[in-house]
């Protein structure tokens, strides 16, 4: 219970293990997170909320770590991010979205780490930044493309 005498937590336990779905709430008795456990681990799905009750992020867990595919929101309710999660580390494409739903940066995670072809975006949703990853690292001539459309390149 928190000091206002407000729930915190509701929670089961077998064998001292949290068991089963487990619901957390905030100072004042909003929902803010629903979790599985199973002996203890985070397991199946969870969701968690923001103070506003909005949804913020929403997935799997499989022996403690996230799996599958887990998305993410902004406070007002727009998608962030969808991305695919293996053994905990992000794994295949990443697609990022401001609070009006413009893209703003996309790319791929190959085993957790950044790989492959990169684009930034602006918030209006304009090209700005382009360039290569390799095992997380920027790799090769990277381009900032300019207010009139022109490429510059920048080596790393």
């Amino acid at each position: 219970y928190y000091p206002n005498g407000n729930l915190l937590a509701e929670e089961n336990y077998s064998r001292d293990n949290l068991q089963g779905e487990v619901k957390y709430y905030n100072d004042q008795g909003r929902l803010i997170g629903v979790e599985n456990w199973n002996q203890g681990i985070l397991e199946d799905s969870a969701s968690y909320f923001y103070d506003n009750s909005q949804l913020e992020k929403a997935g799997r867990y499989n022996n403690g770590q996230y799996v599958g595919i887990w998305k993410f929101y902004h406070k007002n309710g727009q998608l962030k991010r969808a991305m695919n999660y293996s053994q905990g580390e992000p794994d295949g494409v990443w697609n990022y979205y401001n609070e009006e739903g413009v893209l703003i940066q996309e790319g791929q995670y190959i085993d957790g780490k950044e790989a492959g072809e990169w684009k930034f975006y602006n918030n209006k949703g304009r090209l700005e930044y382009t360039g290569t990853y390799k095992e997380g690292e920027r790799v090769g001539q990277w381009f900032y493309i300019n207010k009139t459309g022109k490429k510059e390149k920048i080596d790393f």
